[in-house]
């Protein structure tokens, strides 16, 4: 008999192209907004990290984690965050001595945490774009008498956050 070594086939690429790949980020539930920012290189770039089956595994095992397995904090300087597949939770520093003076307001796609007891009357300790719009109505900010403001965003839609501000 006639033996030949064959070659591992190399691994299929996860989008055909940027358009495919483009749609399926949509299909996803990433914000339409994000995607029609994102300039021809970081298209090109994206799709060349979807090439690389390292990247590629990397992804995967990243959202194979559940919200039991991830229980840490991610420290982001200012604050410590996680994601779990349909909350954000946050925890904030202060140096507050009234807990009752710090305040949160959500709304559907920014945050705003501050001081109301500052002497220019709205310190500010965090605000920004979310990275994702959140359910203003399911979630919640608290203040803990440790000084630390915990907060918990609803996702609108079940996908992995990458960041908690853009």
């Amino acid at each position: 008999a006639n033996l030949e070594l064959l070659e591992a086939p190399p691994a299929a690429a996860v989008f055909a192209n940027e358009e495919v790949m483009m749609e399926k980020l949509k299909a996803m539930g990433m914000p339409a907004e994000l995607l029609v920012d994102l300039s021809p290189a970081q298209k090109k770039q994206m799709f060349e990290m979807t090439q690389r089956q390292n990247i590629v595994e990397s992804a995967k095992k990243m959202a194979g984690i559940t919200e039991a397995e991830s229980t840490e904090l991610t420290d982001a300087g200012l604050y410590s965050w996680r994601d779990a597949s349909d909350h954000v939770f946050l925890e904030i520093k202060t140096e507050v001595k009234d807990v009752r003076d710090v305040k949160c307001k959500i709304e559907e796609g920014s945050i705003h945490v501050y001081v109301s007891s500052a002497p220019d009357n709205k310190s500010t300790i965090l605000e920004g774009t979310l990275f994702q719009k959140v359910n203003v109505n399911e979630s919640k900010c608290h203040m803990r008498e440790d000084g630390i403001m915990a907060i918990e965003l609803k996702k609108v839609s079940h996908m992995r956050w990458l960041m908690v501000l853009r």
